[in-house]
Protein backbone atom coordinates (compact mmCIF):
# COMPACT_ATOMS: atom_id res chain seq x y z
CA UNK A 1 0.00 0.00 0.00
CA UNK A 2 2.74 2.45 0.99
CA UNK A 3 4.75 1.42 -2.05
CA UNK A 4 1.72 2.09 -4.23
CA UNK A 5 1.08 5.51 -2.66
CA UNK A 6 4.71 6.61 -2.93
CA UNK A 7 4.69 5.84 -6.66
CA UNK A 8 1.55 7.81 -7.44
CA UNK A 9 1.94 10.67 -9.88
CA UNK A 10 3.05 14.04 -8.42
CA UNK A 11 -0.29 15.53 -9.44
CA UNK A 12 -2.26 13.02 -7.38
CA UNK A 13 0.05 13.42 -4.37
CA UNK A 14 -0.26 17.22 -4.55
CA UNK A 15 -4.05 16.87 -4.75
CA UNK A 16 -4.06 14.67 -1.64
CA UNK A 17 -1.91 17.21 0.23
CA UNK A 18 -4.28 20.02 -0.81
CA UNK A 19 -7.32 18.04 0.40
CA UNK A 20 -5.70 17.42 3.80
CA UNK A 21 -4.62 21.07 4.03
CA UNK A 22 -8.13 22.33 3.24
CA UNK A 23 -9.56 19.98 5.87
CA UNK A 24 -7.23 21.27 8.59
CA UNK A 25 -7.62 24.95 7.67
CA UNK A 26 -11.41 24.70 7.42
CA UNK A 27 -11.63 23.07 10.85
CA UNK A 28 -9.31 25.64 12.43
CA UNK A 29 -11.17 28.60 10.89
CA UNK A 30 -14.55 27.10 11.78
CA UNK A 31 -13.57 26.54 15.41
CA UNK A 32 -12.20 30.08 15.72
CA UNK A 33 -15.43 31.50 14.31
CA UNK A 34 -17.43 29.52 16.88
CA UNK A 35 -15.28 30.82 19.74
CA UNK A 36 -13.38 27.55 20.15
CA UNK A 37 -9.55 27.17 20.17
CA UNK A 38 -8.48 26.84 16.52
CA UNK A 39 -5.43 24.79 17.49
CA UNK A 40 -7.79 21.92 18.38
CA UNK A 41 -8.02 21.16 14.65
CA UNK A 42 -4.39 19.98 14.75
CA UNK A 43 -4.74 17.70 17.78
CA UNK A 44 -6.25 14.21 17.30
CA UNK A 45 -9.17 13.32 19.60
CA UNK A 46 -9.46 16.95 20.78
CA UNK A 47 -10.50 18.02 17.28
CA UNK A 48 -13.34 15.48 17.28
CA UNK A 49 -14.56 16.61 20.71
CA UNK A 50 -14.63 20.25 19.59
CA UNK A 51 -16.29 19.21 16.32
CA UNK A 52 -19.38 17.86 18.09
CA UNK A 53 -19.27 20.64 20.69
CA UNK A 54 -19.62 23.34 18.01
CA UNK A 55 -23.14 22.13 17.19
CA UNK A 56 -23.99 21.77 20.89
CA UNK A 57 -23.93 18.00 21.14
CA UNK A 58 -22.67 16.31 24.34
CA UNK A 59 -18.93 15.70 24.19
CA UNK A 60 -19.41 11.96 24.80
CA UNK A 61 -20.96 11.66 21.35
CA UNK A 62 -17.51 12.21 19.89
CA UNK A 63 -17.02 8.49 20.57
CA UNK A 64 -19.49 7.76 17.76
CA UNK A 65 -16.69 8.98 15.48
CA UNK A 66 -13.64 7.91 17.45
CA UNK A 67 -14.60 4.30 18.25
CA UNK A 68 -15.07 3.37 14.56
CA UNK A 69 -11.90 5.30 13.73
CA UNK A 70 -9.85 3.41 16.34
CA UNK A 71 -11.43 0.13 15.21
CA UNK A 72 -10.49 0.74 11.58
CA UNK A 73 -6.91 1.62 12.55
CA UNK A 74 -6.67 -1.57 14.65
CA UNK A 75 -8.02 -3.72 11.82
CA UNK A 76 -5.52 -2.19 9.38
CA UNK A 77 -2.64 -2.97 11.74
CA UNK A 78 -3.83 -6.54 12.38
CA UNK A 79 -4.57 -7.36 8.75
CA UNK A 80 -1.90 -5.24 7.10
CA UNK A 81 -0.43 -8.05 4.91
CA UNK A 82 -3.84 -8.95 3.45
CA UNK A 83 -4.83 -5.32 2.87
CA UNK A 84 -1.41 -4.33 1.55
CA UNK A 85 -1.56 -7.21 -0.90
CA UNK A 86 -4.64 -5.73 -2.59
CA UNK A 87 -2.52 -2.96 -4.08
CA UNK A 88 -0.40 -3.58 -7.17
CA UNK A 89 3.34 -3.91 -6.74
CA UNK A 90 5.38 -1.11 -8.35
CA UNK A 91 8.65 -2.15 -9.98
CA UNK A 92 11.30 0.24 -8.66
CA UNK A 93 13.17 0.29 -12.01
CA UNK A 94 10.40 0.36 -14.59
CA UNK A 95 7.72 1.95 -12.31
CA UNK A 96 5.25 -0.50 -13.85
CA UNK A 97 2.53 -1.88 -11.59
CA UNK A 98 1.88 -5.60 -11.52
CA UNK A 99 -1.77 -6.66 -11.91
CA UNK A 100 -4.13 -6.48 -8.97
CA UNK A 101 -4.21 -9.52 -6.74
CA UNK A 102 -0.69 -10.75 -7.37
CA UNK A 103 0.06 -10.74 -3.63
CA UNK A 104 -3.41 -11.35 -2.20
CA UNK A 105 -6.99 -11.25 -3.38
CA UNK A 106 -10.17 -9.62 -2.10
CA UNK A 107 -11.15 -13.05 -0.76
CA UNK A 108 -8.11 -12.97 1.53
CA UNK A 109 -9.14 -9.56 2.87
CA UNK A 110 -12.88 -10.26 3.18
CA UNK A 111 -12.90 -10.21 6.99
CA UNK A 112 -11.06 -6.89 7.54
CA UNK A 113 -12.97 -5.20 4.72
CA UNK A 114 -16.31 -6.33 6.17
CA UNK A 115 -15.39 -5.16 9.67
CA UNK A 116 -14.24 -1.76 8.43
CA UNK A 117 -17.35 -1.38 6.30
CA UNK A 118 -19.74 -2.26 9.13
CA UNK A 119 -18.14 0.01 11.75
CA UNK A 120 -17.97 2.85 9.22
CA UNK A 121 -21.75 2.97 8.72
CA UNK A 122 -22.73 4.67 12.02
CA UNK A 123 -19.74 7.02 11.77
CA UNK A 124 -20.64 8.12 8.24
CA UNK A 125 -24.30 8.67 9.13
CA UNK A 126 -23.35 10.63 12.26
CA UNK A 127 -20.87 12.77 10.28
CA UNK A 128 -23.59 13.60 7.73
CA UNK A 129 -25.86 14.74 10.56
CA UNK A 130 -23.06 16.83 12.09
CA UNK A 131 -22.30 18.58 8.79
CA UNK A 132 -25.99 19.44 8.38
CA UNK A 133 -26.11 20.80 11.95
CA UNK A 134 -22.99 22.88 11.34
CA UNK A 135 -24.80 24.55 8.45
CA UNK A 136 -27.73 25.30 10.74
CA UNK A 137 -25.44 26.58 13.48
CA UNK A 138 -23.91 29.12 11.09
CA UNK A 139 -27.16 30.32 9.54
CA UNK A 140 -27.11 28.11 6.46
CA UNK A 141 -30.62 26.61 6.62
CA UNK A 142 -31.23 25.65 2.99
CA UNK A 143 -31.30 22.01 1.98
CA UNK A 144 -28.81 22.78 -0.79
CA UNK A 145 -26.30 24.03 1.81
CA UNK A 146 -26.60 20.83 3.82
CA UNK A 147 -26.15 18.67 0.72
CA UNK A 148 -23.12 20.72 -0.35
CA UNK A 149 -21.59 20.35 3.14
CA UNK A 150 -22.07 16.58 3.07
CA UNK A 151 -20.67 16.21 -0.46
CA UNK A 152 -17.77 18.69 -0.34
CA UNK A 153 -17.02 18.51 3.40
CA UNK A 154 -13.93 20.60 4.22
CA UNK A 155 -14.05 22.67 1.03
CA UNK A 156 -17.61 23.80 1.74
CA UNK A 157 -16.90 24.51 5.42
CA UNK A 158 -13.86 26.59 4.47
CA UNK A 159 -15.21 28.71 1.62
CA UNK A 160 -18.95 28.87 2.39
CA UNK A 161 -18.81 29.20 6.18
CA UNK A 162 -15.39 29.71 7.74
CA UNK A 163 -14.22 32.39 5.27
CA UNK A 164 -17.64 33.82 4.44
CA UNK A 165 -18.35 37.26 5.95
CA UNK A 166 -22.09 36.53 5.93
CA UNK A 167 -21.93 33.18 7.77
CA UNK A 168 -21.93 33.89 11.48
CA UNK A 169 -22.18 31.51 14.41
CA UNK A 170 -25.82 31.87 15.43
CA UNK A 171 -26.28 29.04 17.91
CA UNK A 172 -25.25 25.44 18.66
CA UNK A 173 -28.09 23.96 16.64
CA UNK A 174 -28.46 20.71 18.57
CA UNK A 175 -29.18 22.62 21.79
CA UNK A 176 -31.31 25.28 20.13
CA UNK A 177 -33.73 22.87 18.48
CA UNK A 178 -34.17 21.04 21.81
CA UNK A 179 -34.68 24.19 23.85
CA UNK A 180 -31.53 23.61 25.90
CA UNK A 181 -29.61 26.56 27.38
CA UNK A 182 -26.61 27.76 25.40
CA UNK A 183 -24.33 30.73 24.98
CA UNK A 184 -22.92 32.24 21.80
CA UNK A 185 -19.54 34.01 21.90
CA UNK A 186 -19.56 37.59 20.66
CA UNK A 187 -18.37 38.11 17.12
CA UNK A 188 -14.61 38.92 17.27
CA UNK A 189 -15.05 41.40 14.42
CA UNK A 190 -17.68 43.28 16.40
CA UNK A 191 -15.39 43.40 19.43
CA UNK A 192 -12.54 44.70 17.27
CA UNK A 193 -14.80 47.33 15.67
CA UNK A 194 -15.95 48.47 19.12
CA UNK A 195 -12.35 48.71 20.31
CA UNK A 196 -11.36 50.73 17.25
CA UNK A 197 -14.35 53.06 17.67
CA UNK A 198 -13.46 53.55 21.33
CA UNK A 199 -9.83 54.26 20.47
CA UNK A 200 -10.85 56.78 17.80
CA UNK A 201 -13.25 58.49 20.22
CA UNK A 202 -10.51 58.75 22.85
CA UNK A 203 -8.04 60.10 20.29
CA UNK A 204 -10.58 62.65 19.11
CA UNK A 205 -11.39 63.71 22.65
CA UNK A 206 -7.68 64.00 23.44
CA UNK A 207 -7.13 66.09 20.33
CA UNK A 208 -9.95 68.47 21.24
CA UNK A 209 -8.64 68.82 24.77
CA UNK A 210 -5.14 69.55 23.55
CA UNK A 211 -6.45 72.14 21.07
CA UNK A 212 -8.50 73.86 23.78
CA UNK A 213 -5.46 73.98 26.06
CA UNK A 214 -3.42 75.74 23.36
CA UNK A 215 -6.10 78.41 22.94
Amino acid sequence: MLDYIMHLSPGILIALVIVVFIGLVSQAALYAKAGEPWVAALVPVWNVIIFVDVVGRPKWQSWIIMVPGFTIMTVILLYWPQLDGLFPVIDSETLVASPWGTKSSFADATMPLMVMGIVSIPMIIFMMVIFAEICQSFGRHKTSDKIAAIVFNGAYLLFAIALSPTAQYEAPWYKKKRGLPYTVPEDPRKIKAQQMAKAQAMAKAHGHGHYGHKK
